[in-house]
């Protein structure tokens, strides 16, 4: 943990609620020109993701959506809102969806990005995941003057391995 993220000692992975769609996907819309709706954060709770934020009980600093598939822990969605972002806290919130997935039973954790979000990137490699695939024209170009109007997804995976000497 950075300096910067020990001044909030007690951030963990809080289960979200019904009633925190609206306000975590406002949040999202300030860092994301597509951020989910509020209605398909519900659903994911609804249907049985985990959908888990990164706070205490009066601070909410970015939240994600996880799948489990068996083996395999997928991200569907992961935000790090922009009063906390460059803290450390994206890298503090796989770092605690690693150990969740090895209790789940997963040996991997996957995720698509843009592959045009260096910084996402940077990040992700930085927490183990490598480059696996990539979806071409998968995603809207924030740009629609740029010409292309699409942009690729980058398919990342992190193989999961358990701490020496411990039993998840």
């Amino acid at each position: 943990m950075s300096a910067e993220t020990s001044v909030y000692p007690s951030v963990a992975l809080i289960e979200i609620l019904p009633e925190y769609a609206e306000f975590l996907t406002q949040q999202e819309a300030q860092v994301s020109p597509w951020p989910w709706t509020a209605c398909k954060l519900e659903h994911s709770v609804a249907s049985g993701h985990q959908c888990l934020r990164l706070g205490s009980a009066d601070q909410s600093i970015g939240y994600c959506v996880l799948l489990n598939i068996g083996e395999v822990v997928e991200i569907l969605n992961f935000v790090v809102f922009l009063d906390h972002q460059k803290r450390g806290f994206a890298r503090m919130m796989l770092e605690q969806i690693k150990p969740l997935a090895l209790r789940q039973g997963a040996t991997k954790l996957w995720l698509e990005v843009r592959a045009d979000n260096r910084r996402a990137i940077k990040v992700y490699r930085a927490a183990g995941f490598n480059q696996t695939g990539r979806r071409k024209h998968y995603y809207p170009a924030h740009d629609e003057r740029d010409g292309s109007g699409v942009v690729d997804a980058l398919l990342m995976e992190s193989v999961l391995s358990s701490p020496v000497g411990t039993n998840l």
